[in-house]
Parts: structure tokens; C-alpha cells; sequence
């Protein structure tokens, strides 16, 4: 066994009676008597941490935009960002119209050339030799 760790933690429970957890750390003390800093305590302290997260780059509050607030941003970033996905968009959208348009050509000339062999717009049935 080994004997720079303790077999039960020395601190004494808020009831006076000794804790009967086991030592987990060199300084005779379990998990929930050796535990981490729970912070800072002091104003002098307190504003130290502020300063500290500042430098680190994260945030002290999260803020989340909606849609409508993204274009109200001044942030240089953010604007060149929202204008590309508009534009991509609308190339999207553009790119659909252009298929539409085109299947709409395709359906329009095959109405005229049926319009043409029959005389009438109507649709051929299959006769029984398998061919149209």
C-alpha cells in the first residue's frame, strides 16, 4: 500500500464528525474536501477574471442575431459574409428559373410537334406493336 496518500480524508464534515471518504490527493483530502478554487471572491479578484476572459477572446455574453438583425450589423465581417449567400441565393433561384424555363420549352415544342402529325393536341396511345 502506499503511504503518501492517506486510506480516509483528515477534514472534518460541517456536523464535527471526521469525513469517511477516501483520500484521493496528497494533501489527506477526498473529492469533495480537496476540490478545485470555486472562484474568486473579493471585488479586486472578481474584476481580475473579467479581465482575464477578456484577453483569452471569449465573449461574456453570447449574442445571437435573427435573420432581419444581420443586415443592421456593422461588423465588417458580417456584411460580406450575408451578401455572398445572397448571392449565391439568388443564383440558386436563378438557376432553377432557367431549368423551369426550359422544361417549359421542352413540353410547349413537343405539344406543337404532336399539335403538327395529328391535327389536334392530343396524346398518342401505344398501339400493339410497341411502337408510338
Amino acid at each position: 500500500m502506499n503511504t503518501d496518500i492517506p486510506e480516509y480524508c483528515d477534514a472534518i464534515k460541517k456536523n464535527g464528525e471526521p469525513c469517511r471518504q477516501k483520500a484521493l490527493y496528497r494533501n489527506w483530502r477526498c473529492k469533495f474536501h480537496g476540490g478545485m478554487s470555486t472562484g474568486p471572491v473579493t471585488d479586486e479578484g472578481k474584476q481580475q477574471s473579467r479581465i482575464n476572459g477578456r484577453k483569452g477572446g471569449r465573449p461574456r455574453k453570447t449574442q445571437v442575431l435573427q435573420p432581419q438583425d444581420y443586415l443592421k450589423t456593422e461588423d465588417n465581417q458580417t456584411k460580406p459574409r450575408i451578401s455572398k449567400e445572397l448571392r449565391l441565393q439568388q443564383a440558386r433561384d436563378n438557376d432553377f428559373e432557367r431549368k423551369l424555363d426550359e422544361l417549359w420549352r421542352t413540353i410547349n415544342s413537343l405539344r406543337h410537334t404532336l399539335e403538327n402529325r395529328s391535327g389536334k393536341t392530343q396524346v398518342m396511345e401505344r398501339q400493339g406493336n410497341g411502337k408510338v
